[in-house]
């Protein structure tokens, strides 16, 4: 499931980024799974950090931030996997 949503929201920030002529080669998705067995053995949250490999204006920013989010793997995950997303932008 981690590897699913990291690398689904990847493609579809990759194909914002090539509908609006945005380079995000390099970017990287780390997705760490913290399961909970109470009251039955599941997934509690799956937290995301996009690490973007160069920084962008902040039009571009939104686009690229608002596709992953927009990801179907993301968008599928139910209301009881607590699923925090940060954005890392070089400085």
């Amino acid at each position: 499931m981690a590897t699913a949503l990291g690398s689904c929201m990847l493609t579809i920030m990759g194909i914002a980024a090539r509908d609006h002529d945005i380079d995000i080669i390099g970017a990287r998705a780390k997705v760490i799974k913290e399961m909970i067995a109470d009251p039955y053995r599941r997934i509690a949250s799956l937290d995301c950090t996009i690490t973007m490999p160069r920084d962008l204006p902040a039009e571009q920013r939104q686009i690229i931030e608002e596709a992953a989010l927009t990801s179907p793997v993301y968008q599928s995950l139910g209301e009881k996997v607590i699923r925090p997303v940060r954005f890392v932008w070089p400085d």
